[in-house]
């Protein structure tokens, strides 16, 4: 169901009906699990208007979303490896991704 079909099923306001949501999502899944099989995904995702897109990191082999960040930019995926632990990084053996304009995108992976 969506928020707004909740929110009318239980004769709620539809912001509440999303806080409730945001804080379950946060709460279950808010901490990067950075355990992956070696083998990563890196893709963008377009939301909204603007051109505003996410960052989406899967691990390939299980297609477990690792993380996601918000803009397609270096400095964006640049959060995703300075928090991964230097085990997990060293456990990576390829990453697969599309390119998109390196002027605005991301150019390289630290």
């Amino acid at each position: 169901m969506t928020v707004k079909e909740v929110a009318d099923h239980l004769n709620l306001d539809w912001k509440t009906v999303k806080n409730i949501d945001k804080h379950f999502l946060e709460k279950e899944f808010g901490e990067t699990e950075y355990e992956n099989s070696g083998f990563l995904t890196v893709d963008e995702i377009y939301f909204g208007k603007y051109h505003k897109y996410l960052i989406v990191v899967l691990d390939f082999q299980t297609g477990r979303v690792l993380w996601v960040g918000k803009e397609r930019k270096v400095k964006t995926l640049d959060k995703f490896f300075k928090g991964m632990p230097e085990s997990d990084r060293a456990n990576i053996k390829a990453i697969a991704m599309d390119m998109w304009d390196p002027e605005n995108g991301v150019q390289r992976l630290s």
